[in-house]
């Protein structure tokens, strides 16, 4: 059987209605080691998460803008460019939920940054 991995959608809403999405590369990706992707909306209800999860064998979790500094008591500096505070809950709800029921993680650029610092202040 053909493992299912999610990725996590990038979310934006500035000027339209709100929308999630991600760059078919990863999709494309897993598809090509014979996977299956399943692209996994803002989710920022724990149990839900969980149960997503128990159908997904991994997780690709992709890169995108920078974590508010604020999360963690810093000034936001003018060329910062975070993501949207749902996106943000919902990746680290994901993140937290994932490394719980010790899920496969590949993380791409930010999310390696936020993954060791979840662990971190988790552990």
């Amino acid at each position: 059987m053909k493992p299912i991995i999610g990725i996590n959608c990038d979310y934006e809403e500035e000027g339209k209605r709100p929308y999630s999405f991600t760059y078919r590369d990863y999709s494309d990706a897993i598809i090509a080691a014979q996977g299956i992707p399943l692209l996994l909306p803002i989710v920022k209800d724990k149990n839900t998460v969980r149960l997503l999860l128990e159908k997904m064998d991994g997780l690709l979790l992709t890169g995108g803008n920078d974590v508010p500094p604020q999360r963690y008591g810093e000034e936001q500096h003018k060329k910062t460019i975070c993501v949207h505070p749902d996106k943000d809950i919902s990746d680290n709800i994901l993140v937290r939920v994932a490394m719980q029921m010790k899920k496969p993680i590949l993380a791409l650029s930010i999310k390696i940054r936020k993954m060791c610092i979840i662990a971190i202040l988790w552990l």
